[in-house]
């Protein structure tokens, strides 16, 4: 399981993404690279869970934009060059930060305080950063998960649940029932079907006239007058 103070954090394996079949996700991962953010993203995937865990509890972001903390006792102060020279992110257009609107600097200290409403932002950054105190000893170190490295295999599985969302609820969604309908057969034709079905019942002749001893009597006597 991901630590907390990373677990918002995702990082970019540039030499694996520009792999991918798929040329508009190629020229997304270009366009960062273009803008500068291509070290800032794809930095090394190893940070140090103890010392990250100490910096956030301690730290916060004084009026003059300068992220200040304690780790072990020793003062940690993060400046904006320090951090644009690290990630060599473009300076022009950067600006003081007391011109900063207050919301965005409220935003920016929640993002390194050990609040519960906020996430702790920027952890393999800083990793990064205080791996380059002098003197200044971060302890042991962990592996950045997988899963949370984009590269080409990530990516495609991504896109591929991502494509699957829609079709998935389709398929989970409770089918209509049918309403059985009722097959109305005219009285006429109904009746015509029972009488081709129905069996013949053949009546008994029965004998009209005199009964069968009286006519062999009547033949006898025939015989004799013969």
């Amino acid at each position: 399981m991901a630590s907390s103070v990373i677990s918002n954090s995702h990082h970019i394996d540039f030499k694996s993404v520009f792999r991918l079949d798929d040329a508009g996700m190629v020229q997304m991962f270009e366009t960062l690279i273009t803008t500068g953010l291509k070290e800032f993203l794809g930095c090394p995937a190893v940070f140090y869970e103890d010392a990250l865990t100490e910096f956030f509890a301690n730290s916060s972001v004084r009026e003059d934009g300068m992220v200040v903390s304690t780790i072990g006792g020793t003062a940690i102060e993060i400046s904006q060059e320090m951090l644009a020279a690290a990630f060599a992110l473009p300076t022009e257009g950067l600006i003081d930060l007391t011109d900063v609107p207050k919301n965005f600097v409220f935003y920016a200290r929640s993002l390194f305080s050990d609040s519960k409403e906020q996430a702790k932002g920027y952890a393999i950054q800083i990793c990064v950063l205080l791996r380059n105190v002098p003197g200044f000893e971060l302890g042991e170190s962990k592996s950045f998960p997988v899963p949370r490295i984009l590269n080409e295999n990530t990516v495609h599985r991504f896109v591929s649940v991502n494509e699957n969302v829609g079709i998935k609820e389709v398929a989970d969604a409770p089918r209509a029932r049918r309403t059985p309908v009722k097959k109305t057969v005219s009285r006429k034709r109904q009746a015509a079907g029972e009488a081709e079905v129905a069996p013949v019942i053949k009546k008994k002749r029965s004998t009209k006239g005199k009964p069968v001893a009286a006519i062999q009597i009547s033949l006898d006597k025939q015989v004799e007058d013969m």
